[in-house]
């Protein structure tokens, strides 16, 4: 693809500074298109053909590939309008080594297939489980999973040409988890019917916004928040009319929530494209216009000549779309950061740190986080390159971390600074003032005051395993009657754990009967005092028309009047 010199030196400045220093050295495939062997379900594909790049050192992104999925349109095959070099993929993949898959559609009509040799893209039932969305990403399943390949599954992308266009838009929003860019080419509006596509679109963008989120069973929009998408087509295009196009456009506006105008790119052969960033100023859409062109895909020059529905004499989009989908990624982390921290005096901190962000963008803020005595969230810590900012903090032990967000709203990953201490530490006590409290014949309460700067408490018993408590209490139970228990507490805070609380001791009440009566064995047994064996037991011991006294304790009937076990 041929760029316009402004655009043209833009692009060349941001991939030296970004993309190009990522290349990665991986292991090369045949640089050939090679027909896959198995088969993905029903509706079974036709065939399918795979082209892993031979170049050792591409421009990957985080050292793994990008895959695309390419969708041929109505009356094409892979083999006769895709691979070699018919929609000129070669070239791009082995420069991104990015692997290309071009499956066919599956033959046959079928109760959601209009016509033989076209994708089933059309109406508005669709979902994750049915129709041609299984077998396809089935196809993506067993690609990905293939280890020698290095597939990034954050870097799996897919595009299409009409029919396969409209299937593109379907995969994208019903599996917006699989896909980080979607990239249809002269596309029916998402939803419409097969019949209306040469008339002026039927759906609105709010319907396809709607639709888009439906069809993954609103169960996957999340993704949508880290998804792009790119749509091209020809002003002349008389097949599937351009306004379906900008209905497209502007339904995964309200999708993206990218209603922000990011200016236009011209683009050699004819292209200019419009450019659209949601409110965080992440670029999420370009809408490309092609001059003259009439329905087909914009292949560019170096393409194979003379195919039908491909025109190799405009825009190289395979170079543009790939190029859009490397440099906007939202869901690769193409960041570099490093950071520190300095004590220069008993009251501050100085934090440093050096950010280098994605190729297209520049670092437009830091986020320091600090937690200890003082806390800080410092949203607005700096921009640039670099970062060196001095906060005044309270004595204590720190620990914090230093994000850098670039001026598309990508934040990096969180730099985590090493633990520090400012200032000498405050002293922690332990309580003073504990007291038990609350006892009863199986537990004892303590109850203290509580102590400065401690954040939780240590309770031991009898100099055992700790309890860790919050409150200024702590209620030990399942203790056993008439017994002394000796108790220690200890105070806790981020920094340091204090120092053992003098020993207090709490003794359990013994348990005494609430209720006495004398009766014979055979009366206490009528009365329901004692259980059968009991009764045998007692029977044969003392008589069962001997005068017995039972003694009710916590519920239960005992000859013991010190609420001993039965005897």
């Amino acid at each position: 693809m041929q760029l316009k010199k402004s655009l043209r030196v833009t692009i060349a400045v941001l991939l030296g500074a970004g993309v190009s220093a990522s290349a990665f050295a991986l292991t090369p495939g045949s640089g050939t298109w090679v027909k896959e062997s198995a088969t993905y379900g029903t509706p079974n594909l036709q065939d399918a053909y795979l082209y892993v790049p031979k170049n050792p050192a591409p421009q990957v992104l985080g050292g793994k590939r990008a895959l695309m999925l390419s969708l041929h349109g109505c009356g094409q095959t892979a083999s006769t309008s895709v691979i070699d070099k018919r929609f000129n993929w070669e070239e791009t993949a082995e420069k991104y080594g990015m692997v290309v898959v071009a499956p066919t559609v599956p033959t046959g009509t079928s109760s959601t297939r209009a016509a033989s040799g076209c994708w089933d893209w059309f109406g508005t039932a669709h979902n994750r489980t049915t129709r041609d969305v299984v077998p396809l990403i089935k196809l993506i399943d067993a690609v990905k999973a293939r280890t020698n390949l290095d597939i990034d599954p954050n870097q799996i992308y897919v595009s299409g040409l009409s029919a396969g266009a409209g299937e593109t838009h379907v995969l994208g929003c019903s599996f917006p988890d699989y896909f980080a860019g979607v990239a249809p080419n002269a596309s029916p509006s998402l939803g419409s019917a097969a019949g209306d596509i040469s008339v002026p679109p039927k759906r609105t963008p709010q319907q396809v916004a709607d639709m888009c989120r439906a069809i993954n069973g609103n169960q996957f929009n999340a993704h949508l928040d880290t998804q792009i998408f790119a749509t091209v087509y020809g002003d002349k295009d008389y097949l599937v009319l351009p306004a379906h196009n900008e209905v497209n456009r502007d339904g995964m506006k309200i999708a993206y929530d990218a209603t922000v105008s990011a200016g236009t790119a011209s683009v050699d052969g004819g292209g200019t494209a419009s450019l659209f960033k949601d409110s965080r100023g992440r670029l999420r859409i370009s809408s490309m216009v092609v001059a003259g062109m009439s329905h087909a895909w914009p292949s560019g020059p170096g393409a194979a000549p003379y195919i039908a529905w491909v025109d190799s004499t405009r825009v190289n989009y395979p170079a543009y779309v790939t190029q859009f989908f490397f440099e906007n990624n939202l869901r690769v982390n193409k960041w570099k950061i490093t950071c520190s921290v300095n004590v220069p005096n008993a009251s501050s901190a100085t934090v440093s740190a050096s950010a280098t962000a994605a190729a297209g963008a520049t670092v437009a803020s830091y986020r320091v986080a600090l937690q200890g005595k003082t806390a800080i969230n410092d949203n607005a810590a700096g921009s640039g390159t670099s970062l060196n900012k001095s906060y005044n903090l309270g004595n204590g032990i720190y620990a914090g971390t230093v994000t850098a967000v670039d001026s598309k709203g990508v934040e990096s990953e969180a730099c985590q600074l090493s633990s520090f201490q400012v200032g000498q530490l405050d002293p922690l006590y332990p309580p003073s003032d504990i007291q038990a409290t609350g006892i009863s014949s199986s537990s004892i309460k303590l109850n203290w005051s509580a102590v400065s700067s401690a954040t939780a408490y240590d309770v031991r018993r009898n100099g055992g395993a700790p309890v860790r408590v919050t409150a200024t209490q702590y209620t030990d139970t399942g203790l056993a009657p008439d017994t002394s228990y000796s108790y220690t507490v200890t105070s806790v805070n981020d920094n340091m754990t204090s120092g053992q609380s003098g020993q207090i001791i709490g003794k359990t009440q013994p348990v005494t009967y609430t209720e006495k009566v004398t009766a014979t064995v055979t009366g206490h047994y009528s009365a329901g005092r004692i259980n059968v064996n009991q009764y045998l037991q007692l029977g044969a011991k003392y008589g069962y028309n001997a005068s017995l006294t039972l003694y009710k304790c916590e519920g239960v009937w005992t000859n013991s009047s010190s609420c001993g076990p039965l005897q």
